[in-house]
């Protein structure tokens, strides 16, 4: 395969297993767009997902892309029909957009970009991880997205835990506030 600089990366990610792509819309002489995955070929994914989204975009600003780029616009897969990718949010070199489906990433979103404008190299210690907290009590937010398909379902497990005060009461609280877009639909 003949590499250069916008295909250097190819073939090095599955596209089929990932739960995310991106787009990258070059605006470097000719226009390309170039389609980016999550999930390294052969690799294991991170469980973490928001973690993942974090590390990609760090990835991918890091090897320049962004700066060489009009836009990258980042999707939720949907695994049956990629027609019906879900869009979470748009970088742009002086900017971002995003849906309500992905609020939480506001925060590290505002962190990178207040980098890019110090001109610092991003570090992985800009990511936001709203886990680590709820984990060390025993609440892991993976146990839910498994388990769970919508709201209603994720207020009943933690109105259960709340029954067998397993956990306080004003944790449990933050962590639904903390987590509830991530099961509206």
């Amino acid at each position: 395969m003949l590499k250069n600089k916008f295909t250097k990366y190819k073939d090095q990610f599955d596209s089929i297993e990932s739960t995310y792509k991106h787009l990258i819309y070059t605006n470097q002489g000719k226009k390309y767009i170039l389609t980016g995955y999550s999930k390294g070929d052969g690799l294991p994914e991170r469980k973490d997902k928001e973690i993942l989204i974090q590390k990609v975009v760090l990835r991918l600003i890091n090897r320049g892309y962004l700066q060489k780029s009009d836009k990258i616009e980042f999707y939720k897969k949907n695994y049956i029909d990629n027609r019906h990718d879900q869009l979470l949010f748009i970088m742009y070199p002086d900017r971002f957009e995003y849906t309500d489906s992905i609020v939480w990433i506001i925060p590290f979103l505002e962190k990178v970009y207040e980098n890019i404008l110090q001109k610092n190299k991003l570090e992985e210690s800009i990511i936001i991880d709203r886990a680590k907290g709820f984990k060390k009590i025993g609440l892991d937010i993976e146990f839910f997205k498994d388990s769970c398909f919508d709201l209603e379902c994720f207020k009943n497990k933690l109105s259960e835990l709340k029954a067998n005060a397993e956990i306080p009461e004003n944790i449990l609280h933050k962590f639904y506030y903390t987590y509830e877009n991530d099961f509206k639909k």
